[in-house]
This record gives C-alpha cells, structure tokens and sequence, in this order.
C-alpha cells in the first residue's frame, strides 16, 4: 500500500504519462496534472474557481477579439440557492499557460531559454491584456492578476500589473510587448515535489 495521497498519486501518475507515454511532446497531456493540482490548490477555498481554456473577449468597433488561456483561476461570488435565482459575480485573479515538456529542458540553460521565450511571454502578456479588459469582469476591473508559465513539469509565477501594459492592439505583435521585460519571476519549481507545493503556498499568499 502506498503511503502518497490520493491526490499525489494521481499527479505522479498524470506527469509520467505526460514524459513517459507522450512520444509526440503534446501538450495536452499536461492538462492532467495542472488541473489535478490547480483543483488541489482551489479544494478548501470557497470562492475560488478553474475553467480550462475560458474565452477572454474584447470587442473593438465591429470586431471581436478572443483568447484562450489554458487555465483561468477566478474569484467568485454569488447569492440565491438554484438556477432561477442565482446572482454570481466574478472576476479573474490567475491566469495558467502551459507548454508541453522535452528532454533537452532537463539542461537548465535551455529550460531557461524556453521559459524566457518572447513569444510565450508575449502570448502571456496579451492574455493579461485581455482580462485587464474591463468586459471581462463582472465586478470592479482588474489592476493585478497572477500568472503561473508552465514547460510540463516545471513551473513559476509573476504579478502582471496592469499599469504596465498597453491596451491591447490586434496590429502589434504579442512578443513585441514592452511589458515583456518588466515582469519578475518567481524561482522554478517542479510539480509533484515538496519545493512546489511550498511555491503554491508562497503564491496563494499573492493572491
């Protein structure tokens, strides 16, 4: 009988299918275990939510922008007791982009490369954009929300501002974004261990 959780067990089992039984280096298979550990994170706290790949929209003039983070993180609150009459309210507090894993990123300068990528962070950036968006929340806009960048296994997060970025402009390009370079990273951690799960205690606390 194992002495792991439920919990870990099915996390652990999640990562080695998504490195193990993963030939093509899909991304979707990492869905797993972020939703299984996002949910976990989430699981005693009442107003919290995750919706995998949530539509974020802004309309310009005639035209309707969307993007489609893999994970949104929201905070929600609401009155009534069924369907007929129940009044929610939410907002967006993280957004979670996830990339899929390759062996080459067990060398840490190239994992480094690929987190710093312009055009993920760009991608992350314009994302943020789009929850700064006043159309987008059911209460008060946004100034701050989290971001978690996850390459498989290996994760960090920042504070995205919204004073730090631009409205968005379908003409620019997301990894032109002068914002790219402002943003702070926490240290890297590795789902699954001990470091990560003290890393999502350390950003529970910034939310």
């Amino acid at each position: 009988m194992s002495s792991l959780s439920i919990y870990k067990r099915k996390l652990l089992c999640a990562i080695f299918y998504a490195t193990q039984r993963n030939p093509e280096r899909l991304e979707a298979p990492w869905y797993e275990a972020w939703d299984l550990s996002l949910n976990e994170f989430i699981r005693d706290e009442e107003e919290y939510s995750i919706c995998p790949q949530d539509a974020l929209r802004i309309l310009q003039r005639t035209k309707t922008y969307s993007r489609y983070p893999d994970f949104v993180m929201y905070l929600t609150s609401s009155s009534g007791s069924s369907l007929l009459d129940i009044r929610p309210a939410r907002r967006p507090i993280m957004l979670i982009e996830v990339k899929p894993w390759h062996p080459k990123y067990l060398d840490d300068e190239k994992l480094f490369l690929r987190l710093n990528d312009s055009r993920v962070m760009g991608q992350m950036v314009e994302q943020a954009k789009f929850i700064f968006e006043r159309g987008n929340v059911d209460v008060q806009a946004n100034t701050t929300i989290m971001a978690i960048l996850a390459v498989g296994h290996k994760w960090r997060y920042a504070r995205m501002r919204a004073v730090d970025t631009s409205p968005y402009n379908p003409r620019n390009r997301p990894s032109e974004s002068p914002s790219i370079g402002f943003l702070t990273w926490s240290d890297v951690f590795e789902l699954g261990t001990p470091s990560s799960d003290h890393g999502l205690l350390e950003l529970g606390l910034n939310l």
